[in-house]
């Protein structure tokens, strides 16, 4: 199933014009569906720093000015660069964040953040100044910049708020994504937490081996691949290598560019293949023989979403489901099967498998089909 999901990532790469790079299907939409609305904008000015204290720079700080608030959309993502931390408490892994509660969002997150990212290795000595300047500055004006955080809030309709820093340079207002460092820290991170477990303090990867997803021999293959959430080794249990977890690796061994092809088919699968029987929401997952077959049932599907075609409320239904995507599928050849994956995710953190029903052929629906018009046409169900 796993490899399924990766055709899928496959496909949307190769088929949407909004994914240019790998940074692209790493980065989330902080909009979150219209979910948060409201965007408050905590702002710094680089101003002439008199006692050169060696922050930013020898000459420059930054100090805070205001906190202003704009309407949120999903224009606004390569420039908020939002990508969600690990654990409720933890810092996202830039410092544009979800609120829960403000002092505790601007206290656990935003400030947080920046307390914590000044040493990384990966930024050059500037940057390092940079993030060190606009901490100091948090610091200094943390209570007032809290309390304009709740006046701004008083004024705000119901709905969720990202709250994200701007810095005034050169008369300009510049956001996170318009300084190339602060990319580094989604594409860094991401890229160890493949084979580091912060939970666990140890690595887990191989070198020259074979990945279990496209069956080639890769410089590096991850054992800690957690975006899919019903797979995990948190537990001995779960591993090989005598219950080693430093050798997880060897359950799923996944290289960096099949990684990214999964991340890509699980955001396809929540906006594309997510479907309701009876008020169960499940996935529907393809899985073809070749390109050809795939481009044409993924085709299929994704504009049967877009648009149903199906909308005669007089018709009878198989399965009185909220979306009846299985009469197109019965007309596909039987060069692919599909598996229906229900599940319940209560959070986005959980991930909870009711029933996996996998390897169904079209013929079999079809099958279905032919025999509920049969019985449909017996006088005695037609009548009572």
């Amino acid at each position: 199933m796993i490899n399924a999901i990766a055709e899928l990532g496959k496909y949307e790469k190769e088929h949407n014009p909004d994914i240019g790079s790998d940074f692209d299907i790493w980065l989330e939409d902080s909009y979150d569906e219209k979910n948060y609305p409201h965007l408050l904008l905590i702002e710094f000015k680089k101003e002439k720093n008199e006692v050169k204290e060696n922050l930013f720079g020898d000459e420059w700080k930054w100090t805070f000015n205001k906190v202003d608030y704009r309407p949120h959309s999903s224009k606004l993502k390569s420039k908020l660069l939002y990508k969600r931390g690990k654990g409720s408490n933890g810092a996202d892994l830039t410092p544009t964040s979800k609120v829960t509660e403000i002092n505790k969002t601007f206290e656990k997150k935003f400030l947080k953040w920046f307390k914590t990212n000044q040493k990384k290795d990966f930024l050059s000595k500037i940057q390092q100044k940079f993030i060190l300047s606009v901490a100091s500055a948090i610091e200094e004006k943390y209570n007032e910049i809290l309390i304009s955080f709740n006046e701004k809030v008083k004024l705000l309709d119901t709905g969720g708020i990202v709250i994200s820093p701007v810095f005034i340079e050169d008369n300009t207002r510049k956001f996170i994504g318009d300084y190339d460092f602060f990319s580094k820290f989604i594409t860094q991170e991401s890229k160890t937490d493949y084979k580091f477990s912060k939970t666990l303090k140890t690595y887990s990867f191989g070198k020259d081996e074979f990945c279990a997803i496209c069956q080639q021999k890769q410089p590096e293959v991850y054992g800690y691949f957690t975006s899919l959430k019903f797979y995990n080794v948190d537990k001995p249990g779960m591993v090989s290598g005598g219950f080693d977890q430093s050798k997880s690796w060897k359950n799923y061994p996944i290289c960096l560019n099949c990684a990214l092809d999964v991340e890509m088919g699980i955001k396809v699968l929540d906006e594309k293949l997510l479907f309701n029987f009876y008020g169960l929401r499940y996935y529907l997952i393809p899985k073809t023989t070749t390109e050809n077959a795939r481009d044409k049932v993924l085709g299929n599907i994704f504009d049967f979403k877009k648009s149903p075609g199906i909308k005669d409320t007089d018709r009878n239904r198989i399965t009185n489901a909220e979306d009846e995507v299985f009469e197109i599928l019965q007309e596909e050849q039987n060069n692919m099967t599909f598996s229906l994956l229900f599940f319940e995710k209560p959070q986005k953190s959980v991930f909870r498998i009711h029933a996996l029903i996998e390897d169904v052929l079209p013929s079999r629906l079809k099958q279905l089909f032919d025999t509920k018009a049969s019985v449909d046409d017996l006088i005695f169900f037609r009548e009572f």
